[in-house]
């Protein structure tokens, strides 16, 4: 796995993890600043991984003026939860620096998904089969509401499906990435993706 290391950015001295090499996939981690962990350390091992902490209500300004202090000019935005949200604005708001998202466990698509029709990157949107927060079955409404999403439930899996199944999402987040909308099928075999 590769480590990730800590360092500050900008006037504010915000603080960053980062690690790996290649396509660059920014993750919108807590207020409170990220930390490492296994999910992150495998996916640094595929892509460059960069997790920068991001306040309730953010708009997304900090998030692109911290990449570009990085020297990112285009990224996969990976957001959790409620982060996932900040990651489609970000998609609205700089669809020339955003060149996909990925959202794990995302909050279940309300009447406010409609707004989120100028969204034209790939998405990928897993979920926990096991999910009571953001059940599976809601998943059918992000499916509707995005033009270019894909589904990918990962059992056994609660919430926190980075936490529980850290290789499975790390592997089908670094497969996205790398190929986008052929992810599913792998490059070397043409098997479906576990």
């Amino acid at each position: 796995m590769t480590k990730l290391t800590e360092r500050s950015i900008g006037p504010a001295g915000a603080r960053v993890l980062e690690g790996g090499e290649g396509l660059a996939v920014v993750v919108l981690d807590r207020a409170d600043g990220a930390r490492a962990t296994p999910f992150l350390e495998l996916l640094a091992d595929h892509c460059r991984v960069v997790a920068l902490a991001c306040r309730d209500g953010d708009d997304g300004g900090s998030v692109l003026r911290d990449a570009s202090a990085l020297g990112i000019d285009r990224f996969t935005a990976l957001g959790h939860g409620a982060r996932a949200e900040l990651a489609l604005r970000l998609a609205v708001a700089a669809p020339e620096r955003v060149r996909s998202i990925a959202m794990l466990a995302p909050p279940p698509a309300g009447a406010g998904a409609g707004g989120l029709t100028g969204i034209t990157v790939p998405v990928l949107a897993l979920f926990g089969t096991r999910d009571s927060d953001s059940p599976p079955e809601a998943a059918h409404r992000w499916r509707a509401a995005l033009k270019d999403c894909h589904l990918v439930m990962v059992y056994d899996a609660a919430n926190d499906l980075a936490g529980e199944r850290p290789e499975a999402v790390a592997d089908v987040v670094a497969d996205f990435v790398a190929n986008e909308d052929r992810f599913l099928v792998t490059h070397e075999s043409g098997v479906i993706h576990p």
